[in-house]
C-alpha cells in the first residue's frame, strides 16, 4: 500500500501554465452554437456546453461526437458558429 506523502518546504509544484484566451473566447455563452477552429486549419461546430468563470477552460459538444474540454494554451479559436 502506498501512502501519501506531506507536502514539506523543499516540495513544490511546478508552475501552473496560463494563457489568456483569444477574444473570441468573450464573445460566446454557455448553450451557444459555436465553431472551434484548431492551430492546424481543422474545424470543428458544436454546442458550448459549459465554461470557467476565467476562461481557463471550456465543454464543447461537436456535432455527432462527445464532450469535450478545450483549453486556450492549446492555441484554439472557439467563436459564434
Amino acid at each position: 500500500m502506498t501512502r501519501n506523502r506531506h507536502a514539506g518546504k523543499d516540495d513544490t509544484a511546478p508552475p501552473i501554465q496560463t494563457t489568456e484566451p483569444d477574444s473570441s473566447w468573450h464573445q460566446v455563452g454557455a448553450g451557444d452554437r459555436v465553431v472551434v477552429q484548431f492551430p492546424d486549419g481543422r474545424s470543428v461546430q458544436g454546442r458550448l456546453d459549459d465554461l470557467t468563470g476565467d476562461l481557463g477552460a471550456v465543454w464543447v459538444v461537436a456535432d455527432g461526437d462527445r464532450r469535450r474540454m478545450l483549453h486556450p494554451s492549446d492555441g484554439l479559436t472557439v467563436g459564434p458558429a
